[in-house]
């Protein structure tokens, strides 16, 4: 069994992306968004340059940090901040939901 090597290189072409991204970014006192949102459109496939041939595969790794990233969130929410500010949470909840 071999190595899936257009994985890692699909994976490095996002991690130097997004890491000559946000430096631009930050050198041009940008938000470091606007240089990874850019990034994304340099190596997307409806733009010349390189290609990502595994976009599933990248796809289920940035939903897994997403998820990873609302969890740490909830770490840091505490619960007296939560009442709080639970009906705005409720109508903002149920508004954004569909049917």
């Amino acid at each position: 069994m071999g190595t899936p090597a257009p994985f890692f290189r699909d994976f490095a072409y996002v991690f130097i992306a997004g890491a000559t991204g946000g430096l631009v970014a930050w050198r041009l006192r940008q938000p470091l968004i606007i240089g990874y949102v850019l990034a994304g459109a340099l190596i997307s496939p409806f733009t010349p340059g390189p290609k990502i041939e595994d976009a599933a595969t990248l796809e289920l790794l940035a939903e897994i940090g997403v998820i990873l990233l609302m969890f740490s969130v909830g770490l840091e929410f505490s619960l007296k901040d939560l009442l709080r500010s639970k009906w705005v949470a409720v109508v903002g909840g149920f508004s954004g939901t569909r049917t």
